[in-house]
């Protein structure tokens, strides 16, 4: 059986990741999906991301974002979930 570092499995993930802190980013809850009916629409959040956290049950496998939204709530959003992106660093 092979053990690995889950310190360093951690910072591979966050390494890897797509979005960092300080992106502006458009998301929306991907479960809403199973509620909605056809005639309703999604409803979107625009916030900045202010940490990136991963969850390790049973081993780190995942990343999940701390938004600070436009209406001033914080949420939280799966990887999957943010949909566009715009970078702190874009001219």
């Amino acid at each position: 059986m092979e053990f690995y570092d889950e310190e360093e499995v951690i910072k591979e993930l966050i390494a890897r990741s797509p979005y960092s802190v300080g992106d502006f980013v458009k998301c929306y809850y991907d479960m809403s999906d199973y509620y909605l009916f056809p005639d309703d629409e999604r409803t979107y959040y625009y916030g900045v991301i202010t940490h990136v956290h991963t969850y390790s049950f049973p081993w780190p496998k995942a990343l999940y974002y701390r938004v600070i939204c436009t209406d001033g709530k914080e949420r939280y959003f799966l990887m999957h979930e943010i949909h566009e992106r715009h970078a702190k660093d874009a001219q």
